[in-house]
Formats: C-alpha cells, structure tokens, sequence
C-alpha cells in the first residue's frame, strides 16, 4: 500500500511542478500504478489467490530474485546513506519516535482489542519494532528528491531498533 501511495506522491509533484491541470494529475497516478515496483506484488498475491502455479524454471528464477533483493536492497542503501550526513532535526526526532515508539504501541493496542493467535501477535508486534524502511529514500532519488531527514531518519530509527526489538523480543517471550 505504501509504494504505490508514495510513488503517487512524487508522480504528482512532477506533474505539478509543470503547472499542470488535474488531469495531468490523474495521469501521474495512473503512472505510479503501473511501475513494475506496484505491478509485481499485485500480481504475485493474484497469481497466489487464484492457486496458478508458475514453471519450476521461473519458480526458481523469482526465489533466488526474492533472496537476494533484500541484500542488494540494503548494500544500495548503505552506499547512498554513506554519503550524506547525519541532520539533527525535530522531523528527524519525530519520525523516528513515531516509528520505533508509537508504532509498537499502537499496534500492541490493536493486538489487545482484535482476536488473534499468539504467534501472529508476537510477529506483529516485532515487525512494527523494527526501523524505517529504505524505499522512500530509494523512490525520492529516483524523482530528484534528496531528502536528508529521510536518511537521517533512517540512521536514527535503525540505532534506535536495536532497543525497540529487544524490548519487543522481551515482552513477547513469554507468549
């Protein structure tokens, strides 16, 4: 959900940038829909729900693309983070306490009101510990947009992560 609402975003401020009318915007988002980024887990979750079997040959082929994307993913990261530097900001301060502190309670409150087994709470809990994603950072450099309270953010929410997981790990060891 995030991609795609993002790449709306950044499609819409290129389109705006422009001067463009509203249909030029309706244009922009019907681009980001279509972005390979969007395309492909949508039809992947289809192909799942409809029980369509892919080839062995392009089973294998997607699951060693599946395995090593999230290492490429992270070692890109890692090159584009190493070149700015860290901006102590209140935006930078307030994603991250948004991100490591109020998401796991949040999300431990819904976890208390909706019925759910234990080891779905316990995942949940511990997803929503872990830091920000990189695909923001990844997507505004794609558009032109250098967001250094994003990389900064990310820095601080992956520090922070190693308290929130354990903290996490802790409270759900007993579930």
């Amino acid at each position: 959900m995030l991609s795609p609402l993002t790449l709306a975003t950044l499609e819409t401020n290129r389109a705006s940038a422009g001067g463009k009318d509203s249909a030029a915007l309706l244009q922009a988002i019907g681009r980001s829909l279509c972005k390979p980024i969007v395309l492909g887990p949508v039809l992947g979750i289809a192909f799942s729900l409809v029980g369509i079997p892919l080839p062995e040959a392009l089973r294998r082929s997607f699951q060693l693309i599946g395995e090593s994307a999230g290492g490429v993913g992270l070692f890109l990261t890692g090159l584009i983070l190493s070149a700015q530097r860290i901006e102590l900001s209140t935006n930078m301060l307030s994603g991250t306490f948004l991100k490591n502190i109020v998401h796991p309670l949040l999300a431990a409150g819904l976890i208390l009101m909706l019925p759910m087994d234990r080891d779905t709470a316990r995942a949940v809990l511990l997803l929503c510990a872990l830091p920000s994603g990189f695909f923001g950072i990844l997507f505004g450099l794609r558009y032109g947009f250098e967001s250094h309270v994003a990389g900064s953010t990310l820095i601080a929410s992956s520090l922070a992560s190693a308290a929130t997981v354990a903290v996490a790990l802790v409270l759900t060891a007993g579930w």
